[in-house]
């Protein structure tokens, strides 16, 4: 595997010397394949040894992760990649992951509600409430905001979500860094 991962960070370095827009991982756990479990260590990897490409999340898996250490985690990256992270957070699928984890599946939503809401109040730098106590996290994001955050899903309750979130947002664009496409 460690053959794999150094092939990645070379084609990483390739791609971004070729003007590539956005280089995109996935999570999944326990996988034969060796699928990657761990997209952040990753990133941080990749954007040491890149400069312009973009880096997407999709999907990392919210029921998974502590909120307040998922979002530190992602304020690093974030100034890392200085400014060129975005994530599209989703609620699972795989029935083997949650058994590993030992996540209940009927969690989903309320974990991911939890996890957005989390990350878009930490991306502000400045105190909020989690958990009925006051915290901020340190450093601050090095894109004002942090990361893009959007909602992911292959259901209609994911998918309704997603459309009715106050907290999730637009990517940008790889390309002009436009949510609204008025750029390009």
């Amino acid at each position: 595997m460690a053959d794999r991962y150094a092939a990645a960070l070379d084609m990483a370095e390739w791609a971004d010397r070729l003007g590539c827009a956005r280089i995109t991982v996935s999570e999944h756990h326990g996988s034969p394949d060796g699928y990657l479990p761990a997209p952040i260590p990753m990133l941080a990897a990749m954007a040491a040894r890149t400069t312009n490409v973009r880096f997407l999340v999709a999907a990392l898996i919210a029921p998974f992760h502590d909120p307040l250490l998922l979002a530190e985690e992602m304020i690093v990256l974030d100034n890392l990649s200085r400014g060129r992270v975005d994530l599209v957070v989703a609620g699972g699928y795989v029935h083997k992951e949650f058994a590993l984890f030992d996540v209940p599946m009927n969690e989903r939503a309320k974990r991911v509600t939890e996890v957005v809401t989390t990350l878009k109040a930490a991306f502000t730098g400045e105190e909020f409430t989690y958990r009925g106590r006051t915290v901020r996290l340190t450093p601050a994001p090095f894109r004002p905001g942090g990361p893009g955050v959007s909602l992911g899903g292959s259901t209609e309750p994911a998918a309704r979500r997603a459309a009715v979130s106050p907290t999730a947002s637009s990517l940008p664009c790889p390309r002009c860094g436009s949510t609204t496409g008025t750029r390009c």
